[in-house]
């Protein structure tokens, strides 16, 4: 079952609802080159018991945590105004849906970013200009969502290391995104922004498909500036 248009969300944003209390567990369920993430479980509110994620900066880099929060935000925000355009546009069932945490603070004051679980989570893209299996059609609606957000943006930016996983379910079929980077003109997101070289690896890597539009704005005659890689790519 595919939701009708009179279905479909009137926002982007993958909260917490109304849970601001979180039990974080000792379980280590994944990490990045800064961050690990803990298991943990919501109490209270909308979504009292589900799981929640609880990422915090591995000791070495806590001095890092604040201007990395900040650009966090910042992303979020940006692919959640994109991702509701998309969803005004895409065909039903293929919106998209991303998460936004919360910061939660523990005993000991270090600062977690807490927000739902996406279960069965996977890669896409990256910000290096790496995309998945083409073969795969999920790959190819989050690569024709970056080309969108590039056509909405005026050539000014890219979505891109998009990751997290397709829900197929009577309900709510749609895609669940968390972690983005955007690689942008001004380079004004953070440590992951590659600027104008990280869009440019982006389309010399892309090829549009049928979930793109042929108006839509290219840019034509790019070129790799980073090598491929599945992992996000850091600039400091």
């Amino acid at each position: 079952h595919i939701p009708t248009r009179q279905t479909r969300m009137s926002s982007a944003a993958r909260t917490n609802l109304t849970s601001h209390d979180v039990r974080i567990g000792p379980r280590k369920i994944g990490e990045g080159k800064f961050r690990e993430v803990l298991e943990g479980t919501y109490i209270g509110g909308n979504r009292n018991h589900q799981a929640a994620v609880c990422k915090r900066f591995k000791p070495q880099y806590r001095h890092l945590s604040r201007s990395f929060i900040v650009s966090d935000f910042q992303i979020i925000n940006e692919t959640i105004y994109y991702a509701e355009a998309w969803n005004q546009e895409c065909a039903p069932g293929l919106e998209i849906m991303v998460n936004k945490g919360a910061i939660h603070y523990s005993n000991s004051g270090i600062s977690y970013l807490v927000e739902p679980e996406i279960r069965y989570f996977e890669k896409f893209t990256s910000n290096s200009g790496w995309i998945g299996d083409y073969d795969d059609w999920e790959v190819r609606v989050m690569a024709a969502f970056s080309h969108f957000t590039y056509h909405e943006s005026g050539g000014r930016l890219i979505v891109c290391d998009l990751q997290g996983r397709y829900r197929n379910d009577r309900r709510k079929s749609r895609f669940e995104l968390t972690d983005p980077a955007i690689c942008s003109i001004g380079r004004s997101y953070g440590a992951t922004d590659l600027g104008k070289q990280g869009i440019e690896s982006f389309f010399a890597n892309y090829t549009p498909n049928e979930y793109s539009q042929s108006y839509w704005r290219k840019l034509h005659g790019s070129r790799a500036h980073f090598r491929r890689t599945k992992g996000t790519t850091f600039v400091f």
